[in-house]
């Protein structure tokens, strides 16, 4: 504990604010360790950590073998959230599983981030933009954290009262799903935030000003100095897109699971609210009227800022091949130059980002669309058959 509240406090590396969250949850299997000969920070495994982990899963299988068994008892009124809550339970356990079982892959590729962030100071005295501030991940965390809240207090009103505090263990399964997905959308947004500085280390050969970033570069001359910056740059950002597609590869299956849930969540809730206001003119309880439409909000959120992360990578990486060219232009007369930034261009062109999960839909802007399209679809379609129904009842 007494290490992790120095790694928080730790100004040499935002990294602390993704580490630090997340261990509630399960999702941080690992500790903190501050070598006493150097001021390198790193991670290693934790036996506690990962035990931690596994055991926040039981209660979530406990709560999907009791409603499996207790299906057919369920009040036919229920069965829509017992269905939501299955889902819950099964895919919350297999992700905290996922971590316990894969811990060693996500602490090599924090450490890696953390070499990198190290290397990036020590080379340029900084790893992200003046511009720059983690005010986006702040804001990211408390916008969901407020919506969770606002989606389970109803939940805890209703298990006060009916003395069922297996709404407890529904609600755990609900926020580690959640947490999951801005754990990845903070991580990836790290990356950019270094990517972006990246590129802005590129622009300033071409723009002559503001060099106080490059004076770190040991060289003799001007265009040694140019070439060597490139070089580093070039190495970098090679580096943390490596550091990307293994981060993608290990988020790929957690990731599957937590779209599908909440796609699923998003046809229902919004059925469900729907078929309230049209078919019903009772006022809509309290539960319904909070719980739905803030967790159809929360759902739209999470998804919203992940993919925009994921499509500001591919962003950032285009910029740094028009940035190339505009330095080719400005060093023309330099041959070491031109021969460096050609190779760096020629990596960047042929360089594949991941950008899609397992090839079955990409993550940009476009998923926002199809998913929307989708619950609006199914909502009609939905919303049309039931209407059927009552009329064949009339």
């Amino acid at each position: 504990m007494k290490n992790l509240l120095k790694f928080l406090n730790s100004q040499k590396t935002s990294v602390s604010f993704i580490v630090t969250f997340f261990k509630i949850f399960g999702l941080a299997p690992f500790e903190v360790v501050f070598p006493n000969s150097e001021q390198k920070i790193f991670l290693r495994s934790s036996i506690k950590d990962q035990v931690y982990s596994f055991l926040l899963s039981i209660p979530c299988v406990a709560l999907l073998i009791r409603l499996v068994v207790n299906y057919s008892t369920i009040m036919p009124k229920l069965v829509l959230r017992k269905l939501v809550t299955i889902n819950l339970s099964w895919i919350s356990s297999v992700i905290l599983w996922y971590y316990c079982f894969n811990h060693q892959k996500i602490i090599r590729i924090l450490n890696d981030l953390l070499d990198f962030e190290q290397d990036l100071i020590s080379q340029f005295n900084r790893s992200v933009s003046r511009r720059n501030t983690r005010n986006y991940e702040i804001v990211s965390f408390i916008t969901e954290v407020v919506l969770m809240i606002l989606q389970v207090i109803p939940f805890v009103f209703e298990a006060v009262a009916s003395n069922d505090w297996w709404f407890v263990i529904m609600v755990l399964s609900g926020f580690i799903i959640n947490i999951l997905m801005l754990q990845h959308t903070i991580l990836v947004h790290y990356v950019n935030k270094r990517l972006n500085y990246t590129n802005e280390l590129l622009l300033l050969l071409v723009e002559n000003h503001g060099c106080s970033d490059l004076i770190f570069v040991k060289s003799s001359t001007h265009n040694e100095l140019i070439l060597r910056t490139i070089t580093l740059l070039r190495q970098h950002q090679r580096r943390l897109l490596v550091i990307f597609k293994d981060l993608t590869d290990f988020f790929e299956w957690p990731i599957l699971l937590t779209i599908i849930i909440f796609c699923i969540r998003l046809i229902l809730y919004s059925y469900k609210f729907a078929k309230r206001v049209i078919f019903f003119n009772q006022d809509i309880p309290l539960i319904s009227f909070i719980c739905e439409p803030t967790t159809m909000v929360k759902e739209i959120f999470i998804i919203v800022i992940f993919t925009n992360q994921m499509t500001l990578i591919t962003s950032e990486t285009k910029k740094t091949g028009e940035i190339i060219f505009e330095v080719m232009d400005a060093y023309s007369t330099h041959g070491g130059i031109q021969s460096q930034l050609k190779q760096f261009a020629i990596e960047v062109l042929h360089r594949k980002i991941p950008d899609s999960i397992f090839g079955l839909f990409k993550i940009n802007g476009g998923l926002v669309t199809a998913i929307t399209a989708s619950v609006i679809t199914y909502l009609v379609i939905l919303v049309q058959f039931n209407y059927n129904l009552d009329v064949i009842d009339a």
